[in-house]
């Protein structure tokens, strides 16, 4: 397991914070094709924090959590986790602000403890992928190669 750790952060700058460390765990661990689920997720459930925030140089902490197949985070020392746990058990598709629920439908996992939020995003380890320039570029160097050698036998 790998653990990263944001420890007395701010709303006030914490969306770049959390972005910076979900493209560095999308990248090391191969997850790049859950950057965005990830990245929408978390920035989701901040706007949330922040709304209902009474001040928002409060400081708290953020844990991330990587295994072989999920992505969790855990929010502590949040004062108004109550708050979004409310918006989080009422929130529905017709709601004029989708903050909540988009959150809710990116999230696997989510649970609401005394001072703490738990989220779990399955993520899998995607397998490396192709280099399609490289690719590209053999099955061009192929094709001149053959209709070089076409040309010479045509001559």
């Amino acid at each position: 397991m790998y653990n990263v750790e944001l420890k007395n952060i701010t709303l006030e700058t914490t969306q770049t914070d959390v972005l910076q460390v979900v493209e560095n765990i999308c990248d090391q661990f191969k997850m790049e094709n859950h950057f965005g689920t990830i990245s929408t997720a978390l920035h989701e459930m901040l706007s949330l924090m922040e709304r209902f925030s009474e001040d928002i140089e409060a400081p708290f902490t953020i844990n991330f959590f990587v295994e072989e197949e999920k992505v969790s985070v855990q929010v502590l020392n949040y004062r108004q986790w109550a708050d979004v746990q409310r918006a989080f058990e009422t929130c529905s598709v017709n709601d004029a602000d989708a903050t909540a629920f988009t959150a809710k439908s990116l999230l696997d996992v989510i649970e609401f403890h005394d001072g703490g939020i738990w989220m779990e995003i399955e993520a899998h380890v995607t397998a490396d992928q192709p280099d399609r320039a490289q690719i590209l570029h053999t099955e061009t160097v192929k094709t001149a190669l053959k209709n070089e050698i076409k040309s010479d036998i045509n001559r």
